[in-house]
């Protein structure tokens, strides 16, 4: 049950992922099914594509970035209108202001509006996404020996707010990654 989840991994702001040897592709549709799944020694790719699983049962768009050299580079994901393959083609540049940039920076989870000083890169952002300007979305950092080495963002429909019990999952789900 979620409330065992909760108590045993426990709420953190910045979560980290291990590096290990592949296992067999595995998947999730549920925040407790993708912690179940993320097992010691599981490969980092397969660690995305467990996260992505997830976010596609509870939000519109997902997106794990990989972080290299101050740019959010697509791994894996989906968005609306978008074949998953051209995630690949996604590059944010987290020197410059956006709803990226404040985990990246910070080591934080940020959610709500998107802010307005990152506008430019965020309009592109959705551009690229071939979606609408969300009304809120949310990012989570995943952190390896003290570097963030990818970003977790995602947003629900248009014009919906992101669901409480969604973040909490999501912040869950990368905890134990």
């Amino acid at each position: 049950p979620p409330a065992k989840v909760t108590e045993s991994i426990g709420a953190a702001s910045a979560t980290h992922i291990r590096r290990a040897t592949p296992p067999a592709r595995r998947t999730a549709s549920t925040a407790v099914d993708a912690i179940r799944r993320l097992v010691p020694n599981l490969h980092r790719d397969d660690i995305a594509s467990l996260i992505v699983d997830y976010l596609r049962s509870a939000f519109a768009c997902g997106i794990v970035f990989a972080v290299r050299h101050d740019i959010a580079r697509g791994w894996k994901g989906f968005a609306p209108g978008l074949p998953d393959a051209s995630i690949a083609s996604l590059a944010i540049p987290l020197t410059q202001p956006s709803l990226l940039m404040l985990p990246y920076e910070g080591r934080t989870m940020f959610c709500g509006p998107p802010p307005a000083y990152g506008d430019e890169i965020h309009q592109r952002l959705w551009k690229m996404l071939r979606t609408q300007a969300p009304r809120e979305a949310i990012v989570i950092p995943l952190v390896v020996e003290g570097q963030v080495e990818a970003l977790v963002y995602a947003h629900p429909s248009a014009g919906a707010d992101v669901i409480a019990a969604s973040v909490l999952d999501l912040t869950h789900v990368c905890a134990a990654a």
